[in-house]
């Protein structure tokens, strides 16, 4: 019961398991015996049955920690043919599985439970075995294979297809988080294959560490894509996970603000941008100017926080919104100005920074 990495092909996953009957009423009597022992030893929810227990995912996955941890109170369920202990997670059970097949078994039983929920249908039906034996797509189900998917069951049922899987193949393992999964399943699969070709040898790690890059690009046609890569850099792919919100406002305001922020359109949250291009262009640059000067390293970390904009970049712009700055003079004023009250805040800044983090 290993959370694995990720298999750089689909030959490398463990094979889909479909226990017999015999073996399936075993192993669910066994699980039912867990449930009461440790329900026993107060180390679990006596209230807990068997069917609420499969129909809820992340609790399947407490339960297999729980039961990873007390194997104890199933010294005598966990024994191969021969009634030999086996303590591990590779050899097989009497009844004919190994624990870590018996793992991906909850997994998919969970995900047919989690599927029939969001189409509305009833597996318990006895009219409903083939749907039971059916209601995972295909190319979904060989990807189901570890407990750490169990809190992502329902997202996969809503929003991925066979189409995004075969698109995103093992890279589907790059999804560890329910917003990751929406972000990728909303996008149309050409995104996917566009993300492929922009990003070349580097599609794997690009999108193992920023799977939501997917839904920003399909936001932006190839003229905007090539302005936004070369003022972030190699931060383009971070960029493109951003809020849409900002990327769709970052098309908008024109390339001579574009240009002002330059490689902290990678960072910048949806409230300062909101606060910095209600500015003139030319109030704009000597103000960021600044404020990169003053805080370095961390100007695009204080700009990445809503937070920021309401603590104080919203009352700085709002001193300087009325000024002047159509002449060289006036900017070179504003930036002077600028520059003082950034530097007078950084201590104020720092603290307030510090307690984001804590």
């Amino acid at each position: 019961m290993t959370d694995a990495g990720i298999p750089e092909s689909a030959g490398d996953l463990p094979e889909v398991v479909d226990f017999n009957k015999d073996a399936k009423e075993l192993i669910i009597a066994s699980v039912k015996t867990v449930l009461k022992r440790m329900a026993d030893a107060k180390i679990w929810r006596s209230t807990t049955v068997y069917d609420e227990l499969l129909n809820h995912p992340p609790l399947v996955g407490h339960f297999i920690r729980v039961f990873t941890k007390h194997k104890e109170l199933a010294e005598d369920l966990l024994v191969d043919a021969a009634g030999s202990p086996v303590t591990d997670f590779d050899t097989k059970l009497v009844c004919g599985y190994t624990l870590s097949e018996i793992e991906r078994g909850l997994v998919v039983t969970c995900a047919k439970r989690s599927w029939a929920m969001v189409l509305g249908k009833d597996l318990k039906a006895a009219e409903a075995e083939e749907l039971r034996n059916s209601i995972i797509p295909k190319e979904i189900r060989r990807y189901l294979c570890y407990r750490w998917q169990l809190p992502l069951l329902e997202s996969y049922g809503r929003y991925l297809d066979d189409e995004h899987v075969s698109a995103l193949g093992t890279n589907m393992l790059c999804l560890k988080s329910p917003e990751t999964v929406q972000a990728v399943g909303e996008t149309p699969v050409a995104a996917i294959a566009r993300m492929r070709d922009l990003a070349g040898d580097d599609f794997e790690t690009v999108f193992a560490t920023t799977p939501a890059a997917v839904r920003g690009l399909n936001r932006c046609n190839d003229e905007e894509f090539a302005t936004f890569q070369r003022l972030a850099g190699d931060e383009i792919w971070r960029m493109m996970s951003n809020d849409p919100k900002v990327i769709s406002m970052l098309k908008q305001i024109g390339e001579d603000r574009l240009e002002v922020l330059g490689p902290l359109v990678a960072d910048i949250s949806l409230a300062n941008l909101k606060s910095l291009v209600d500015l003139q262009v030319t109030t704009m640059a000597p103000i960021v100017e600044t404020f990169q000067k003053a805080y370095g390293k961390y100007a695009g970390k204080l700009l990445a926080l809503d937070a920021f904009a309401t603590a104080f970049l919203n009352d700085l712009a709002r001193n300087f919104r009325s000024r002047n700055t159509s002449h060289p003079d006036d900017q070179a004023m504003v930036a002077s100005d600028a520059n003082m009250k950034w530097m007078a805040m950084r201590a104020k800044v720092a603290d307030w920074y510090r307690g984001q983090n804590s």
